[in-house]
C-alpha cells in the first residue's frame, strides 16, 4: 500500500544518524507482516539513469519553487524537500490458513499443521490505517526534534496543506475509535449493530436484500447474546464500556503530553467513536488549525477515514 503526505515542511531529518527515511523505514518494518518498504521511486530508481532520477525545479510564482518530478518521495540525503512524502509498504499474504501445510513436532517428527478459526484474508487491508498512523507519528517526531533543535517551527512544504496558514493557533486532534453500545443491554446492542453494519462501507450487499435481513433476523438474534458478552466486561464503577474508557484515558493521556511539549492551550485532544458515542460533534470544536484525526484500531480503515471532520479531512492524509 502506498501512503502519501502533503505539505510536509523541507529541512525535517538529518543527514546521517536522525534521516528521515531512516526512521519512516524503521517504522514501517515494525509493522507486523511488513516485508518491504519503498520511498519515492524505491526499487524502481535501481534501472533509471541519473538524468531520469533527478527531481528537476522550477519557479512557481514570484517567491516559490516546484519539483518537475518526484522520484525522491520528499526525502533527499535524510532531510524532507517540501515536497509530498511518499512511503510504500508491501506485506506478506496471511500464514494462518486452513490448508494443511507440513510442520514438525517438539520431538523433531514431520506432521501436518492446520490453523482453524477466524483469520483475515488480506492483512493489507487492516495496515492502511496502521501506516497511515506511523507516517504521521514519525513525521510528528521529526517536527518536534526540528523545533527543539531550531526553536522554531518550519512553514509548510512546497504543497502546503489547504487553509494550513489559516485559523487559529490551537491544534485540535480527535482520536476515533470504531465504536461500541451505549449500555449492556439487547437494546442499545441492537442499536449500535443497527448502525454498524448499515454502513455500505462496512457491509456492501445491496440495501434491499441487506437491510431486511439486518433489521429483521440479525440484529434482534444477535442483540441478547452480545449483550450478555458485554455484561461480562462493562465497567462497574464508571459503567462505560472498555473500549470507550480505555480511548478517552488515551485522549487525556495524550493531551497531557501534548500540553508538556507544546504549552498550555497550544492543542486540543478529544476522542470519538465511528459508531455509537461520542461522535464527531464532540471533537475539539472550531478555533483549531488544523484538526487531526487518527484511527484507533486496525480495522478496515475506510469507516473511520470517512467519518472525519471537514478540516481534518483537509489535511490530506491518502493511502491505498
Amino acid at each position: 500500500m502506498e501512503a502519501v503526505a502533503e505539505g510536509v515542511p523541507a529541512g525535517l531529518g538529518a543527514p546521517v544518524y536522525a534521516k528521515l527515511d531512516q526512521d519512516l523505514a524503521a517504522a514501517m518494518m515494525s509493522i507486523n507482516a511488513a516485508k518491504g518498504v519503498e520511498i519515492g521511486a524505491g526499487f524502481r530508481a535501481a534501472r533509471l539513469k541519473g538524468s531520469e532520477n533527478a527531481d528537476e525545479m522550477a519557479p512557481a510564482g514570484q517567491t516559490g519553487i516546484r519539483f518537475l518530478s518526484n522520484h525522491a518521495g520528499g526525502i533527499l540525503g535524510g532531510i524532507s524537500t517540501g515536497a509530498p512524502v511518499v512511503v510504500r509498504v508491501a506485506f506478506k499474504p496471511t500464514s494462518s490458513i486452513r490448508v494443511p501445510r507440513r510442520t514438525v513436532t517438539r520431538a523433531g517428527e514431520p506432521a501436518e499443521i492446520v490453523t482453524r478459526g477466524r483469520h483475515d484474508p488480506c492483512v493489507g487491508i487492516r495496515a492502511v490505517p496502521v501506516v497511515e498512523a506511523m507516517l504521521a507519528l514519525v513525521l510528528a517526531d521529526h517536527l518536534l526534534l526540528d523545533r527543539a533543535q531550531c526553536g522554531r517551527a518550519r512553514p509548510p512544504g512546497i504543497s502546503p496543506l489547504p487553509g494550513a496558514r489559516g485559523g487559529g493557533d490551537v491544534i485540535g486532534v480527535v482520536l476515533v475509535n470504531l465504536g461500541t453500545p451505549d449500555a449492556p443491554t439487547p437494546a442499545a446492542v441492537r442499536r449500535y449493530l443497527r448502525e454498524f453494519l448499515s454502513d455500505r462501507r462496512v457491509v456492501e450487499l445491496p440495501a434491499a436484500l441487506w437491510r431486511p435481513l439486518l433489521f429483521g433476523v440479525i440484529a434482534p438474534l444477535r442483540s441478547r447474546r452480545v449483550a450478555r458478552l458485554y455484561q461480562a466486561i462493562w465497567d462497574a464503577e464508571h459503567d462505560d464500556s472498555p473500549l470507550r474508557l480505555i480511548t478517552r484515558h488515551q485522549a487525556e493521556r495524550l493531551q497531557d503530553r501534548l500540553t508538556a511539549m507544546l504549552g498550555r492551550g497550544r492543542v486540543r485532544v478529544a476522542h470519538a467513536m465511528r459508531y455509537g458515542t461520542p461522535g464527531h460533534p464532540r471533537g475539539p470544536g472550531a478555533g483549531c488549525s488544523p484538526r487531526a484525526s487518527s484511527g484507533c484500531c486496525s480495522h478496515r480503515s475506510t469507516p473511520s477515514m470517512r467519518a472525519r471532520p471537514p478540516a481534518a479531512r483537509s489535511m490530506r492524509w491518502r493511502a491505498g
